[in-house]
């Protein structure tokens, strides 16, 4: 794709996010500094915002659209693509027919965000696995017990079991949906 220049890149497909993120981390561990991922947005935040400060050292960028593919919506590219290559399609037609569809996935996008937004919260600074020193069953319970998920799970639980609060959620997760159309 970036030939003739493409000697200097080396593309490797992880799938996943937590795959990008544990190759990312493992080849820059091993020495090789200019070493990048890229993952989709999903319903998490972009930190494109810091794609360009040279120090912060971001390793994964996280796209600033849902997903990858999304790049791919160009409606007056779309125009020229049909099954008969002398008919080209109208480009208000397509753009409205995809608000359309979008629309309608309003309420799905809400749900899903939201329950994204309550997983993040319960699993932020869920413990990586441990080293090779665990040898008892007292290293296992106090390596867990130890980590900073495990001392605040309970209060996390309780800040979410409130019906309230997932109406909360939900309202800026609509919110945030329609912004994005």
């Amino acid at each position: 794709m970036w030939q003739p220049d493409d000697k200097y890149f080396s593309i490797l497909v992880a799938y996943g996010r937590e795959s990008v993120r544990a190759v990312t981390h493992d080849l820059r561990t091993a020495g090789f500094k200019n070493v990048f991922g890229v993952i989709d947005r999903d319903f998490g935040t972009s930190n494109c915002d810091r794609w360009t400060q040279v120090l912060s050292n971001e390793a994964v960028f996280i796209l600033p659209v849902f997903e990858i593919e999304n790049y791919l919506l160009d409606w007056n590219s779309l125009s020229h693509v049909s099954g008969d290559f002398s008919h080209k399609r109208n480009t208000d037609v397509i753009c409205k027919r995809a608000l359309r569809f979008a629309k309608q996935l309003l309420w799905w996008f809400s749900c899903c965000r939201t329950i994204s937004t309550i997983r993040g919260h319960l699993v932020a600074d869920f413990p990586s696995f441990p080293g090779l020193n665990i040898r008892s069953r007292r290293a296992v319970l106090e390596f867990i017990e130890n980590q900073k998920w495990f001392r605040e799970i309970e209060s996390r639980v309780h800040t979410l079991i409130d019906r309230e609060k997932i109406r909360e959620l939900i309202d800026k997760s609509i919110e945030m949906s329609k912004g994005y159309l």
